[in-house]
């Protein structure tokens, strides 16, 4: 049995080895490619922000989102975002009083409410801490902030004429156990939005359009979210229409993929 156990865990020491050399190596072939480029911000954001390893950093918080609720309105000409994001969490232990969230510091945060008031909180090298005694298990934080996105990543851009965001860059982030989203998006006239789930309501103003989605059943994340203009093309079948949405200076044929 000693053997045994000998063996797993050499084995498990292997995998993580690999891991972090596979990470490692693909930090040195990222960094050799901007470098070239000499896009510095965004190599910048990149070590600054490594998904994979806050990910596995905040699945040993003791509390998760629940349900998440924001408003987020999206300015192309400044590459900026302004977005009030109300999330509800549940802890694990009435006594959990620290509490943690990702979010990029390229983004500068007006105020965080619980319960109708306003706390003191520290937003540091993309960390936002704050404490919040309370005996219960679950409640409602908002949070309230803007800011501009430096240069375009792997994940996220906002460009003149189009923006696809990836809800991990721009939303404060925790471990998700998600069992309701809705996402109310604002964008200048023409532009569409599309997110994940049902799209509850169309508002339109004079020179905006507010996209509201929702998704009343669990799932692990909200994903990316894009806005734009589009051109768009449909397919109707017997279990009803295919509609597939691309940017018109997009070279990528609709045809091939409608009739997959």
């Amino acid at each position: 049995r000693s053997i045994n156990r000998n063996n797993k865990l050499c084995h498990h020491i292997h995998h993580r080895l690999l891991l972090c050399n596979y990470f490692f190596q693909d930090v040195k072939n990222f960094v050799k490619e901007f470098f070239l480029k000499g896009q510095l911000l965004l190599l910048a954001a990149f070590l600054i922000f490594p998904f994979d390893i806050l990910a596995q950093e905040f699945s040993r918080e003791s509390f998760s989102i629940l349900e998440r609720r924001f408003s987020l309105q999206i300015f192309p000409t400044e590459s900026s975002i302004s977005c009030i994001d109300t999330v509800t969490i549940s802890k694990a232990k009435r006594e959990d009083n620290i509490f943690k969230f990702q979010l990029p510091s390229v983004f500068k945060i007006s105020n965080i409410e619980i319960n109708g008031k306003n706390i003191d909180y520290k937003h540091s090298q993309s960390i936002i801490i704050f404490r919040h005694d309370s005996g219960e298990l679950s409640f409602r934080i908002i949070f309230v902030y803007m800011g501009s996105l430096p240069s375009r990543s792997e994940f996220s851009y906002i460009l003149p004429e189009r923006a696809i965001l990836r809800d991990e860059e721009i939303l404060p982030y925790a471990r998700k156990n998600l069992r309701y989203t809705r996402a109310s998006i604002k964008v200048p006239k023409p532009w569409q939005a599309f997110a994940a789930g049902n799209l509850l309501n169309k508002v339109i103003d004079e020179d905006s359009t507010i996209f509201v989605y929702e998704i009343d059943q669990p799932v692990n994340t909200s994903g990316w979210f894009t806005a734009g203009v589009f051109r768009s093309d449909s397919l109707t079948t017997e279990i009803g229409t295919i509609t597939i949405h691309i940017f018109p200076d997009d070279t990528i044929d609709s045809d091939p993929m409608l009739n997959l």
